[in-house]
């Protein structure tokens, strides 16, 4: 099981971004533009949600947010390891938690309750 997260603030820029956790060894994510926050598409995916107004557009927004999440690692990992790498529900938790606060999305509870009204 490889266990991803993002890591602290290693290189004192102020952004945890650039590194992530795998199974305890950090690892730099810069690369050219997305060493800024490799996850930014991910954040502005999320951003969108407020725009959308059924349930089922935001739980596709959802949806797509863990999708540009897993092609954001599975990028980074792709001439690194030869092994497939596994993203767990904790793992995808923790990323989602991360984007989330990057999103600051001021309506979050709200979306939330219209989600969970329509799926429950």
């Amino acid at each position: 099981k490889n266990n991803i997260s993002p890591s602290a603030d290693h290189d004192g820029d102020g952004d945890p971004a650039d590194t992530v956790e795998v199974n305890g060894t950090s690892h730099d994510e810069t690369n050219g533009a997305e060493s800024m926050n490799p996850y930014s598409a991910a954040v502005l995916e999320i951003k969108k949600m407020p725009h959308y107004e059924t349930p089922e557009d935001k739980i596709q927004c959802v949806v797509r947010t863990a999708d540009i999440i897993r092609e954001t690692i599975d990028k980074f990992y792709e001439h690194r390891t030869t092994q497939p790498l596994q993203i767990t529900p904790d793992d995808l938790l923790s990323m989602f938690a991360y984007i989330l606060t990057q999103a600051n999305l001021h309506c979050l509870w709200a979306e939330v309750e219209l989600i969970e009204d329509f799926v429950v």
